[in-house]
């Protein structure tokens, strides 16, 4: 019983570890994707738009692809107004970018890692 007890506790120990780690590794990922997204100047029409855990994933018609995590504005959420052929519009190091949709602008801020 003791031994179970011992081998139980040893395997919840390295799974807590194992989570840890993947967690740690996922966050400079993520800390990593924001920093090239941040740093970059955009005008281009957007090709694709995906949402998940991670962030929102946007891929430009000359295939660069970000991730960034933006915030809803007035009940507007970024993932569901975008669309394929929109143009984005964002200077390098902004906190804000530039939807374009319909000829009609929409600004967006995102979370900064």
């Amino acid at each position: 019983m003791k031994k179970t007890m011992t081998i139980g506790s040893i395997i919840f120990i390295i799974m807590g570890v194992l989570v840890t780690l993947i967690q740690v590794k996922y966050r400079q990922i993520g800390k990593k994707e924001f920093e090239l997204f941040y740093s970059t100047s955009i005008n281009s029409k957007l090709k694709s738009i995906s949402a998940g855990t991670g962030g929102t994933k946007i891929t430009l018609v000359d295939n660069r692809k970000f991730v960034f995590l933006p915030y809803t504005d007035k009940g507007v959420i970024f993932d569901h107004m975008a669309k394929e052929g929109d143009i984005i519009i964002k200077k390098e190091y902004s906190d804000s970018l530039i939807l374009i949709k319909n000829n009609e602008k929409f600004i967006f801020l995102f979370k900064k890692l």
